[in-house]
């Protein structure tokens, strides 16, 4: 038998949650007053978010857009991006997407969504090799850049082409 500290109830050690922290291994307060407890503190909670996003909505969103949006903040991130990822500076980016005529190396296509293109490297000498779009930089990934797995595929579309 155990006390609950929060109703004062002497109950069974079976209506108390383990606790490794707690005293003999068990929450202070039974799973009755825990319960009750937790429904409550969940409804202030939910109401003091809605309340507290209400009155700082404005500021929220002012911090949001403030450096993100702005042609500077874009142009930053990207810089920052390609040098703490690839060692690239924004000129070198430049000079390769000229290099590609603008265009994916593998498929000579572009990002449907407009976005830039991926820079591709070798993930084991962190070599950069090319530019590519979305679709195949998720191929290749996706493929675990493993040559075997992409001429199997090369392989069974040839043998299942219609």
């Amino acid at each position: 038998m155990r006390q609950c500290t929060k109703c004062r109830q002497l109950k069974p050690l079976i209506e108390f949650h383990k606790n490794k922290l707690g005293k003999g291994g068990l929450h202070c307060w039974c799973k009755e007053c825990r319960k009750r407890y937790s429904q409550v503190h969940k409804v202030k909670a939910i109401e003091y978010r809605k309340k507290y996003y209400q009155t700082h909505k404005i500021e929220y969103a002012e911090r949001g857009k403030k450096y993100s949006q702005t042609e500077e903040g874009k142009l930053y991130r990207r810089k920052q991006l390609l040098r703490n990822c690839y060692g690239l500076t924004l000129e070198q980016y430049d000079e390769m997407f000229e290099n590609q005529n603008g265009v994916c190396a593998i498929c000579g296509g572009t990002n449907v969504n407009g976005r830039r293109l991926c820079v591709d490297h070798d993930h084991e000498t962190e070599k950069i090799r090319a530019l590519l779009c979305n679709y195949c930089n998720n191929l290749l990934g996706h493929a675990k850049e493993n040559i075997v797995i992409l001429q199997s595929t090369i392989n069974y579309l040839k043998k299942y082409k219609t």
